[in-house]
C-alpha cells in the first residue's frame, strides 16, 4: 500500500506505507496478471465528489467495502524430454478494505490521503502472509465470471456464476452483520459453531453459511497450503440462466447476453 505525498517542489510521489505478503509461490510459478476492483471507492470532501442520491436510505461505506483481487498464475515447469505448454490458472481472493488499512502505520493513517511530505517518513512495514491473510481473506480458484467483467462487487457483496451454461447466479455477502444473523439462525437449528450450514429459502434459492476454512492445496503453484477463513453467506438461485456474465450494484443484479452477428462479404 502506498500514499501520495507532495514535496516542496509541488511534485507528487508515492511513498510505500505497508507491504502485505501473499502466499509464497513455487519456483516454477509466477504471477502474470494481477488486478483488483471495489465499489464504492474513497472520495475526497471537495465539491467535485458526487453525493449519494437523497432518496436512497443508505449507501455503502468505502472503508467497509470488499476488494476483489484477480490473479493469473502461470505454471512454467519444464519436464526433461517433454514439450511443455505453460498452464495459466485463475485465482480470486476477497478482503475488506478496512482489513488492509489496519496495517498502515499510525503516523500515516492519521494524515489525509494527499498531504505534504512529513518531516521524517517511518519505514514501511512488511507483514507476512500468515500474520494477516488467513483470517482476513477468502480464496477461490477458477472463478471465470469474476475475471471477465468489472462491476462484480458492490459494497460487501460479490456476484458470480458457474462456468457451464445455463448457470445459477451466485451472490456472496461478506457483511459481518449478515454472517452473524445467519449464524444465529444456524445455531437455533442445532448447527454446531464453525460449521457450514445451508437451507432452502421460500423462493427456492439456496442459502449457505460459509465459515469453515478453504484450502488451496500446495503443488505446482503454491509452496504451502493456502488457508483462508473470511466468513460469508452465499445465495444461489434456483433458476438457471443463459447469461454470459452477471453484474451487481447496490440495488440490482444485471444479467448480460452477448449477441454475435455474422458478417457476410460478397465476392465480386
Amino acid at each position: 500500500m502506498v500514499k501520495i505525498v507532495i514535496d516542496s517542489d509541488d511534485i507528487p510521489r508515492l511513498v510505500t506505507l505497508c507491504v502485505l505478503n501473499l502466499p509464497p509461490l513455487t519456483r516454477a510459478a509466477s504471477i502474470v496478471r494481477l488486478g483488483c476492483r471495489a465499489e464504492p471507492n474513497p472520495t475526497s470532501s471537495s465539491s467535485l465528489a458526487i453525493p449519494a442520491p437523497s432518496t436512497r436510505p443508505f449507501r455503502d461505506k468505502a472503508e467497509d467495502a470488499i476488494i476483489l483481487f484477480n490473479m493469473l498464475i502461470e505454471d512454467v515447469q519444464v519436464h526433461p524430454g517433454q514439450f511443455h505448454f505453460p498452464e495459466t490458472r485463475p485465482f480470486t481472493f476477497i478482503v475488506h478494505r478496512r482489513a488492509l488499512v489496519e496495517h498502515i502505520p499510525a503516523p500515516h493513517r492519521a494524515c489525509a490521503p494527499f498531504c505534504s511530505a512529513p518531516g521524517s517518513e517511518p519505514e514501511s512495514v512488511h507483514v507476512p502472509w500468515a500474520a494477516w491473510g488467513v483470517a482476513a481473506t477468502r480464496w477461490f480458484e477458477g472463478d471465470p465470471a469474476s475475471m471477465r467483467w468489472i462491476t462484480t462487487t458492490a459494497g460487501q457483496r460479490a456476484v458470480t456464476m458457474e462456468e457451464s451454461i445455463p448457470t445459477p447466479i451466485i451472490v456472496r455477502d461478506f457483511n459481518p452483520h449478515t454472517v452473524r444473523s445467519v449464524c444465529a439462525r444456524a445455531a437455533a437449528n442445532g448447527q454446531p459453531r464453525r460449521c457450514n450450514w445451508s437451507e432452502q429459502l421460500p423462493n427456492g434459492n439456496r442459502m449457505t453459511l460459509k465459515v469453515e476454512d478453504s484450502v488451496l492445496v500446495a503443488g505446482s503453484v503454491f509452496k504451502e497450503d493456502v488457508q483462508s477463513s473470511l466468513p460469508y453467506v452465499e445465495t444461489m438461485t434456483r433458476a438457471e440462466y443463459h447469461y454470459e456474465g452477471a453484474l451487481i450494484d447496490e440495488e440490482r443484479i444485471l444479467g448480460l447476453k452477448v449477441r454475435f452477428e455474422m458478417l457476410v462479404h460478397e465476392a465480386y
